[in-house]
């Protein structure tokens, strides 16, 4: 199920049923390597003042650009649950290579990956997965991973400009998922 306009669980948007799931198909579960899904549902998603269109990125992210992540997850490493009101956070744009170092190398960083990090005790945490991370109107990450909640690592996130192709192409009506751009 997909729930649009509200910003609060308590307050019910509208619900839309998903038909299939297309995992991309060269997504490594154990690596988290191409870890995107695009969902067609089986209903056209109506447009009002509380539900639109986010753009694609049109272009790479450049190193420290600001990025503001949205999401009903978990807001320390101890857990308990989502939230019922959409949290925000700013984070920072971090360059791949500088990600890696600060990971020691982490063989699950990838091509497919850009990174944000802000200070200890603020970023990713449990529930996030999934939630879209924006800059200048664009959707330009989706949150995929983290070492562990907000514990002063960089987060890990599937860019949707590496894959922009593959969208491209399953948005385009094939039957199936398909890696062939």
């Amino acid at each position: 199920m997909v729930e649009t306009g509200t910003q609060d669980l308590t307050k019910p948007g509208v619900h839309y049923d998903v038909k299939r799931i297309c995992t991309h198909c060269d997504y490594n579960q154990q690596l988290l390597h191409n870890d995107i899904a695009l969902l067609h549902l089986n209903s056209t998603i109506v447009l009002d003042e509380k539900t639109q269109i986010i753009a694609l990125p049109v272009q790479a992210m450049e190193d420290d650009d600001d990025v503001l992540l949205t999401g009903w997850g978990a807001l320390t490493s101890a857990g308990g649950g989502g939230r019922p009101k959409l949290q925000k956070i700013y984070l920072k744009y971090v360059q791949l290579e500088r990600c890696k170092e600060l990971w020691d190398n982490d063989s699950r960083l990838h091509a497919d990956n850009i990174c944000t990090f802000t200070q200890k005790g603020e970023g990713v945490c449990y529930g996030d997965s999934g939630w879209p991370l924006i800059s200048n109107g664009h959707i330009v990450d989706v949150v995929s991973w983290a070492k562990t909640c907000t514990l002063g690592f960089p987060d890990a996130h599937a860019s949707p400009h590496f894959y922009l192709d593959w969208i491209c192409q399953t948005m385009r009506g094939n039957k199936k998922c398909s890696c062939n751009a």
